[in-house]
């Protein structure tokens, strides 16, 4: 818009205005002339100092450079850029005040929506999915419409991420042909895309207006490694104006930040799974899948502790594969690691949540039986061995029985791992003298004491 043009005489009172100026402040020309200035203040406090700093006879005659709030004749108010102060009359009579307005609001708005989003982003207390709630809502307030969207968007499939919604009932997680919504253009574009009064455009027949009848749209892609991925957009069911190219600036540059937020947080993402799996490859064992000797040992020194604190029983199982070299040599290595993977997962399935199972050492394994006494821990123990009877190994098509042992040991917190485990190991120790394919269990006192 060209800057509007007011000129006064030395009482402020308009006598000259230019056709910009009664499209700025929307006036008729004849309700402004003959009226002073005070008229177009937002505030009367600004049209008072002005007139005591620039708009007097004894002003010095030169133009100053300022902003002012100014007011149009509906109640809506505006930043100025103003050029003005006193100018000498043609006839080299007494001063005329000149004024050049340059309406700025668009420019005093982005810079306030900067201010905000430097705010948000800055703000280290927040989560990423905060501060990008945060960004819908300042975009929501800035471009004045009450719908606000994060979109994913793959397979021509549009997902709502993230939505501030003030007068739709979409929620999170939909999803819409991407055909159907305003932000296949923006995609076209590969850019930021904006369109007012849609019901009087060439989109009027669009399916997201005859759906929705959303009059304005402002959108604009996210990318990650180059690719769309989907969209930051702004919508209304009501027209909002002609957007500027600030507003198309702005909301690019919200999108170039949560674009730089998406890599981000996927990046996170993807070194938080990488230390978990190198957390979980540390207490693992590779083969079986189940705590090794340094994770199962770490777990029941916890149970002990517990056990001790609270008088409760906790029992454990050394189970060790019958005859598993001839397995070995008979049948290939193949076959003994299939027959230590089958263990654990029968294991894994039978055992409680509260139970532990892990790899103690090369064909031995340890169960851990919280708040077991000596008989429970018996029965599970029995029904393991029953399981592997039953399960076998089947190799190159054939059939590979399989029997384990167990030496089992009971206790109440009040001794150290390693003396439960020399229990559990003599028992175990039986249990193979007996015959194999069974469980005994230990005494307290001195070694075993029966065999089931």
């Amino acid at each position: 818009m060209p800057e509007a043009v007011l000129l006064a005489d030395t009482d402020r009172r308009i006598i000259m205005v230019n056709d910009a100026a009664v499209a700025l402040f929307r006036y008729a020309r004849e309700e402004l002339l003959g009226r002073t200035t005070q008229m177009l203040y937002a505030h009367r406090a600004d049209f008072q100092e002005t007139g005591r700093t620039r708009y007097n006879r004894r002003a010095a005659h030169h133009t100053q450079t300022y902003l002012m709030r100014y007011r149009r004749k509906d109640g809506s108010e505006f930043d100025g850029e103003t050029i003005g102060g006193p100018i000498l009359g043609a006839e080299g009579d007494g001063p005329m005040f000149l004024g050049i307005i340059r309406d700025q609001s668009a420019r005093v708005a982005n810079e306030h929506a900067l201010h905000g989003l430097h705010a948000i982003t800055s703000d280290q207390s927040l989560s990423f999915a905060d501060r990008r709630h945060a960004i819908l809502e300042l975009g929501c307030e800035h471009f004045g419409m009450p719908i606000g969207m994060v979109s994913h968007i793959e397979d021509q499939a549009y997902q709502v991420v993230d939505i501030v919604d003030g007068v739709s009932d979409i929620k999170p997680g939909q999803v819409f042909p991407v055909s159907e919504t305003y932000c296949c253009h923006t995609i076209v574009a590969e850019g930021p895309f904006a369109v007012d009064r849609t019901g009087e455009g060439e989109l009027c027949e669009h399916p997201c207006y005859q759906r929705f009848a959303l009059e304005s749209y402002i959108g604009a892609p996210l990318t990650l490694d180059g690719q769309i991925v989907g969209t930051l957009n702004f919508s209304s069911t009501e027209p909002t104006g002609e957007f500027t190219t600030y507003d198309l600036d702005l909301i690019g540059m919200f999108a170039q930040w949560l674009d730089h937020e998406i890599a981000r947080e996927r990046d996170l993402l993807a070194l938080r799974g990488a230390q978990d799996e190198l957390a979980r490859l540390a207490l693992t064992d590779e083969l079986t899948g189940i705590y090794n000797r340094r994770a199962i040992g770490a777990r029941m020194q916890e149970e002990l502790n517990r056990a001790q604190r609270y008088a409760q029983p906790v029992s454990v199982a050394l189970v060790d594969f019958d005859r598993f070299k001839q397995l070995n040599d008979q049948h290939g290595h193949i076959a003994g690691d299939r027959a230590l993977q089958l263990f654990a997962e029968l294991a894994t399935k039978q055992l409680r949540n509260l139970d532990s199972v892990g790899r103690w050492g090369g064909e031995e394994f340890v169960l851990l039986l919280p708040n077991t006494d000596a008989n429970a821990a018996m029965t599970t123990a029995q029904r393991l061995l029953e399981t592997i009877r039953g399960a076998g190994c089947t190799v190159d098509g054939t059939a590979v029985p399989l029997t384990v042992s167990a030496g089992l040991a009971t206790t109440q917190g009040d001794e150290s791992i390693e003396t439960l485990i020399d229990r559990a190991d003599q028992a175990l120790y039986e249990a193979k003298a007996n015959g194999r394919d069974q469980a005994i269990a230990g005494s307290a006192l001195s070694g075993p004491s029966r065999s089931i």
